[in-house]
């Protein structure tokens, strides 16, 4: 008969016979799973995805076992169709990018499910005890000693390509995710019936890891570097901008100490209207899809001033706001300054606090610099009521690179507490990250961060 078990999760299950564990059936491509069970032989096993249901054939007086795999489950979402997925090599192309991306041997790969959404591929790594005789293949993802060190190398192999961009697929990536299971050995109270599950449990040695969040890597330890732009800064986002959008900027904000390192190699730009870079867009309209921000502008062949600027970019066409963006209302804020960053303490009609870098003239030297603007229109006018230089700490050479992390606003920068990550170089030619903190008696105070 063939036995079916619908399972809660997905964890990696094997089916053992005489304490062997059974292969499944060959992926199907015509199918888009493992192929069906056809009965055989005792222990025929396949398991059908996104269901989670484990099927296997098992005859008369034939004891099988099910138990946990130790593996690392993997989930990724990437900018493709199915269509286009099986159209470029499908499963068997997929597993051979993993395992040449990783340096292992494609045999310890297994596709466990495809879908749309854009798409969605989970797969498992495998993993065997060494004193088990089992594997068909005699081919291991690791050469550590035991399961669990197997495991850990395996996980940190994967999140370390995925998180430096060395995990090429084949099409732009937008989530990662990433489970580790352990099979952890307990007393063996199995019985004598035809077919039983094991004693063996599973063990997840933390939640679910999130290895990149649209497009941007989240993996503790790596730099959140943006690799699919598209994906994490997409005009969606504007739609919501008290929601997904401020969360990720928030984040940024908090782990710039990595983001300014990372932009050394990779662009970090926000969105891109004409020519220019907006580095920070804000107050956006949904009625006619514009919004406002702060850029640099430095083209030297312009016969306009370099510096900090704001605009305002539109899009004309509300039934489809992923065409280009047309550019108005643009306003030079600061003469030869850069690295624009804004926050915003309500709406239109509250302050805006403006922060960039600049040389002072008083010691020809690049400063943090903060401004405030009254509301939207006196930043249009340009007209701010309030600016502070920020004096240099740290044996500084420069500070630049400014980033808010947090503000508690009393009604002026004078009276207000400010976090800021930011940039700076040491006595020593030393490129160094540091966070300054405002407080509401005018101090600054400072601490390095690295």
């Amino acid at each position: 008969m063939i036995v079916r078990i619908a399972y809660p999760g997905a964890e990696s299950r094997q089916i053992l016979k005489d304490g062997k564990r059974v292969d499944m059936n060959q992926w199907d491509e015509s199918i888009r799973m493992y192929g069906e069970v056809t009965r055989s032989f005792c222990g025929e096993n396949r398991y059908i995805g996104v269901k989670n249901i484990l099927e296997f054939y098992l005859t008369q007086g034939c004891k099988l076992q099910i138990a946990p795999r130790n593996a690392i489950q993997t989930m990724v979402r990437m900018e493709w169709s199915v269509d286009e997925f099986f159209n470029n090599g499908g499963t068997t192309t997929f597993v051979d990018r993993v395992a040449g991306s990783l340096g292992i041997h494609a045999s310890t790969i297994k596709v466990v499910s495809v879908y749309e959404g854009s798409l969605v591929v989970n797969y498992d790594i495998a993993v065997d005890d060494p004193a088990d005789d089992s594997s068909s293949s005699g081919e291991s993802a690791s050469t550590a000693s035991t399961p669990a060190e197997q495991l850990a190398e395996i996980k940190a192999k994967q999140t370390a390509a995925f998180s430096t961009g060395g995990m090429d697929l084949g099409a732009p990536i937008t989530d990662v995710e990433l489970t580790v299971i352990e099979n952890v050995e307990s007393t063996d109270n199995s019985t004598d019936n035809s077919s039983s599950s094991s004693d063996s449990s599973s063990s997840e040695d933390s939640a679910p890891s999130k290895i990149i969040s649209g497009g941007q890597v989240t993996a503790p330890g790596f730099p959140p570097v943006i690799f699919n732009m598209d994906a994490y800064w997409h005009p969606q986002l504007l739609r919501s901008k008290n929601t997904d959008y401020d969360a990720k900027a928030l984040r940024l904000a908090q782990t710039l100490a990595n983001v300014t390192l990372a932009c050394q190699a990779h662009p970090c730009t926000l969105l891109k209207t004409g020519k220019d870079t907006d580095l920070d867009p804000f107050f956006n309209k949904n009625n006619e899809w514009s919004f406002w921000s702060v850029f640099n502008f430095n083209d030297p062949s312009s016969s306009d001033p370099q510096g900090v600027y704001m605009k305002k970019s539109v899009n004309v066409d509300n039934n489809n706001p992923g065409t280009a963006l047309s550019e108005q209302s643009r306003v030079l804020l600061v003469y030869a300054a850069q690295n624009p960053k804004v926050w915003t303490t309500g709406d239109e009609n509250a302050a805006i606090i403006l922060a960039y870098d600049a040389v002072d003239a008083s010691d020809s030297k690049v400063h943090l610099n903060l401004r405030k603007y009254n509301n939207l229109d006196r930043m249009k006018a340009n007209d701010s009521s309030e600016h502070v230089i920020l004096p240099l700490t740290n044996s500084a050479a420069y500070e630049s690179k400014p980033s808010f992390q947090e503000v508690t606003w009393h009604g002026s920068i004078a009276n207000s507490e400010i976090s800021i990550f930011y940039e700076f170089q040491d006595g020593s030619g030393n490129l160094k990250l540091a966070q300054g903190k405002h407080g509401t008696d005018g101090s600054w105070t400072t601490t390095v961060t690295n």
